[in-house]
């Protein structure tokens, strides 16, 4: 029984969906506009595409026609807003890849998702993906991911480590399918080198979540997680990097020392630098505001300075 909201909603619009209904129009859409790799949808290419669907849906069709039926999403519901006149989206992403993911997986687009898993806007929606999926599928959806990795070899690692991503969307799944990704995933994660930690890091953000330590890591592995996440950056990666602050091998104290420019300056002074920085470290100055920094690390015997950026000469003598 629709409660006193519904009712108002269905007496202004003349049209009356049920939840599964409207779900099953959003879903499509939202397949649509990421197959087609746009955030925003044309408002009249909407309309045309629901009197299509509505097809399918003659319960719906009875109570009005696409136009109608448009305007019913619309109503404020949190799930889609009009951004600017004659053009709609999705308020979020998430909500939007979530309901892709489920319409891919009930379209059993599968080949369609391993296809296009290398570009990061596919990341969330094959993962997604394999949350949605029976067992049997995600076993498929992963083996295609694998196999497309052998065949596309510019893109193996991405689609390595997706796959590997994945494994925590899928609470049950074939047993070899887990351990053939984590096998597969194993040659890569961690990096042994700074060729592998430069490969790594062509994979995104995707990699970062998958990067170990400092426990149970050699000195080149170590310097190689660094290394792949001060190329990656962001907030992720910083994360990352400040887990190995406390950890003075004299190798990886050069990574976090080298890796100051690639993160806001302030931020990595705080989470990385204070209170780690012995007489012997090395630590890199690129910028007149990491030199700023230069007085609160007293420990420090002497700084190198890439180039001089304008820093006035002044502050230059200062460091030395």
């Amino acid at each position: 029984m629709p409660d006193l909201a519904e009712r108002e909603i269905a007496a202004v619009e003349g049209v009356a969906l049920s939840r599964e209904e409207q779900t099953a129009l959003l879903q499509r859409l939202a397949y649509w506009m990421i197959r087609n790799a746009q955030v925003q949808a044309e408002r009249d290419e909407v309309v045309a595409m629901l009197d299509e669907w509505l097809a399918a849906m003659p319960q719906v069709r009875r109570q009005g026609d696409a136009e109608q039926v448009f305007t019913h999403l619309l109503i404020p519901s949190g799930l889609r807003r009009e951004p600017v006149p004659g053009y709609v989206d999705f308020v979020h992403r998430t909500f939007q890849d979530h309901l892709g993911a489920k319409a891919a997986v009930e379209s059993r687009d599968f080949g369609v998702l391993a296809r296009n898993a290398h570009d990061d806007q596919w990341d969330d929606v094959v993962r997604m993906a394999v949350g949605h999926a029976r067992v049997a599928e995600r076993g498929r959806l992963l083996r295609q991911l694998l196999r497309r990795a052998d065949r596309v070899k510019r893109h193996r690692e991405r689609l390595v480590l997706l796959a590997a991503a994945c494994l925590e969307h899928a609470p049950e799944l074939d047993p070899e399918v887990r351990a053939e990704v984590e096998r597969r995933t194993g040659e890569l994660v961690p990096p042994k080198s700074a060729r592998q930690a430069e490969s790594l890091a062509k994979a995104g953000e995707l990699v970062v979540e998958l990067l170990p330590g400092p426990d149970g890591l050699s000195d080149e592995e170590a310097a190689a997680v660094i290394r792949t996440a001060r190329l990656v950056g962001g907030d992720a990666a910083l994360r990352v990097i400040a887990r190995f602050r406390g950890d003075q091998r004299p190798r990886i104290r050069a990574e976090w020392g080298w890796a100051w420019s690639s993160f806001d300056a302030a931020e990595y002074f705080e989470k990385v630098l204070r209170g780690q920085v012995r007489p012997d470290h090395t630590v890199l100055f690129e910028t007149a505001e990491q030199l700023a920094y230069r007085p609160r690390l007293p420990e420090l015997t002497s700084a190198q300075v890439a180039g001089d950026h304008g820093i006035p000469e002044a502050v230059l003598e200062h460091t030395r």
